[in-house]
């Protein structure tokens, strides 16, 4: 993701009200942030796009304005999920593949590796408790139906998947809909009533999870990203207690952009 000291000059940039308004700005921003102009580094940006209509025009726009620069090269990585994009950039800078191949092969044997540590007295019952995925008609969901053969032991039934007729991005399911309306997304219903079921948005890179209630057969109880990292701290605590014996821990959330400067002083 773009820094958000970054956030201010991608403003500006986008309201230059004249061409050259705009190159002024990046000069002057190359000069803050000490970027050499002029072809003396050369560079790869990565560009990958989602589903939706408008991707296409994006991307050549994109290409062509990267092409314009000296020195910078367009790598086309396909039709992706946000996360995988950002996947692909993390690994690309530190030298390693990172082909979508290779993102699934580190996805599903991590996923393995995670299984290997399941206790022994989880049964397979409980590791085979039907999840079923809203898509939002996106992404999301066909890159799951892509994976799916590979998670064998994960029982995941997607609905809303992006298939071609299956219906219009975001229209009336997805993460934010659910988030928002408190309500069941398109294809869900009475029979859903305390099967774990989860929401991607348009891109992929959020998740809610939630279950029918029994109360309503239209209403939800909502797990959002908040509640998700609360169990995941949770989780990290009790691993710590069996490790440190109990004692006071303190948690503070942070900004992800945090300094090394400021984490210092906290």
């Amino acid at each position: 993701m773009m820094s958000q000291a970054w956030e201010p000059f991608s403003d500006a940039l986008a309201n230059a009200p004249t061409p050259n308004t705009l190159l002024q700005l990046v000069i002057q921003f190359a000069k803050d942030e000490g970027i050499t102009l002029g072809g003396g580094h050369s560079a790869q940006v990565l560009l990958a796009r989602d589903t939706r209509p408008t991707g296409e025009y994006l991307l050549d726009v994109a290409t062509k304005g990267i092409s314009a620069i000296v020195g910078s090269v367009a790598l086309d990585m396909g039709i992706l999920t946000t996360p995988q994009l950002h996947w692909m950039v993390r690994n690309k800078n530190r030298g390693l593949k990172a082909s979508e191949a290779d993102y699934f092969t580190q996805i599903t044997e991590s996923f393995r590796h995670l299984l290997e540590l399941t206790p022994d007295d989880k049964g397979i019952d409980e590791l085979n408790e039907k999840l079923i995925v809203d898509g939002a008609n996106g992404i999301g969901g066909l890159k799951l139906e892509q994976i799916k053969p590979n998670l064998a032991r994960l029982n995941i039934l997607v609905r809303n998947s992006g298939k071609e007729g299956d219906g219009i991005l975001n229209e009336r399911c997805g993460a934010d809909f659910v988030q928002k309306e408190k309500v069941l997304p398109l294809g869900f219903g009475p029979n859903d009533v305390g099967v774990r079921c989860a929401s991607f948005d348009g891109d992929a890179d959020r998740l809610v999870y939630f279950h029918v209630t029994s109360l309503s057969k239209t209403s939800v109880d909502l797990v959002d990203g908040d509640k998700i990292l609360s169990l995941f701290v949770l989780f990290i605590r009790e691993q710590l207690d069996i490790i440190n014996g109990k004692d006071n821990k303190g948690l503070l959330p942070t900004r992800s952009e945090i300094s090394p400067q400021e984490s210092s002083r906290i």
